[in-house]
Order: structure tokens, then sequence, then C-alpha cells
């Protein structure tokens, strides 16, 4: 039996109330009594919850068999080894990660994220609001054609602080190499289409593969 867990708006919760959380989970889903032995989906937005958290959620995804975790408007900010977390990530069964409305997340990290990132499991990363830019663009860029990116199928990265030529190089490795993903951008834009936000005032260039 699958089931889901929303505890989002706990912000009571922290870092050590979800290690503990996660616990109780593992125990449960291993219990020979137990009905749930699937945690298909664990959303917790706006828990305060760190790096600490993040780290503990992919240690445990295996055991629960986690496939789908959102941990968007938190303080993560990648700042801690994520050797941890990434070898988690592409080991596991995850199919969705949402660390949207992370604001904090380090540039060097991001970079180190997609540098590394071979998820076969992986189909949708959202990193949409989370003040990334032109440092990682590059690292974004050569995931996105490299056979690292095979499963994935849908990536925001909207309101963001992407430039304009920023968009277009992410674009051009995705026609260059990327022929698995369906949607890129915004949860408001149609599918394929990066939406320039967060440009602070710079006049768009048309281009017929970019929504202004």
């Amino acid at each position: 039996m699958h089931s889901d867990l929303d505890i989002s708006g706990c912000t009571a919760l922290g870092d050590k109330g979800l290690i503990a959380l996660l616990k109780g989970l593992s125990s449960v889903s291993e219990s020979a009594d137990s009905a749930v032995r699937l945690w298909a989906v664990l959303t917790l937005a706006f828990c305060d919850l760190g790096d600490e958290g993040l780290q503990a959620a992919l240690a445990a995804a295996e055991k629960i068999q986690l496939q789908y975790l959102w941990m968007g408007s938190n303080r993560i900010e990648l700042r801690a080894d994520l050797t941890p977390s990434i070898c988690s990530i592409n080991s596991i069964h995850l199919r969705c990660l949402s660390l949207s409305g992370n604001p904090r997340l380090l540039s060097a990290s991001v970079i180190l994220l997609f540098d590394t990132l071979s998820a076969p499991n992986l189909h949708s990363l959202n990193l949409a609001g989370c003040e990334i830019g032109t440092e990682a663009g590059a690292a974004i860029g050569g995931y996105l054609c490299s056979k690292r990116s095979r499963s994935l199928q849908s990536l925001h990265l909207g309101h963001n602080t992407f430039t304009l030529d920023d968009i277009r190089r992410i674009i051009d490795a995705v026609e260059r190499g990327c022929f698995t993903l369906l949607q890129m951008g915004h949860h408001s834009n149609p599918p394929l289409v990066l939406h320039p936000t967060a440009l602070y005032g710079e006049d768009p260039v048309v281009d017929a593969r970019i929504q202004v």
C-alpha cells in the first residue's frame, strides 16, 4: 500500500523533528503488521528545514520507498557536504524532487549538483525561485546535453536570475542532446518554454523559443 504525507506549514518541525519523524516512518514501513509499506509522497514545504533535514530525507528515502519529495520554501542552502545527498539521489527510486523557493542555495553547490547528478529514476526537478543565476548556467547546460539527464522529463527554473543569454544557452543544450525533456520552465508557462523572469529590467531580444 502506498501512502502520502503532507505536513506543509508545520514550522515547528525543523530538522530535528523531521529526523524523528523519518525514523518513525521507517519503523512503520519495516513492520510486518503494517498495512503501509510504501511512503510514495512526502510534502514538507514551509517546515523550517535546512540542509540537515534535506540530507535526512534523502537518506531515508530508500527505506521508506519514497518517490516524490517536496521541500520547497524552507531554509535549505546546500552548504554542507553534498556528496552523501547526491549519492542518495543517484541511487534511490526518487522520481520527483522539489527544492523550489529556497533562495539561499549556494551557486557552487548548484553547480556541483548538476555536474554530478546522474539519477536514472528522476523525472522531475524543481529549482524555481532559488535565485540561481549565470554561474550555474553552464553546469545546467552540460547536464541537459549529457546522457546523465536521460530520464529527466521536467525541469523548473522559473523565477531565478538568469539572463536571456543564459536561457538561450540552456535551450541550446536541450536542443543539442536532451531528447527526453517534455517540460521546462515555470508552472504557469506552456511546455517547452522558458520564461525569463527576474531579469532586472533587461530588454528582451526576440527569440521564438522564449516567451517574454
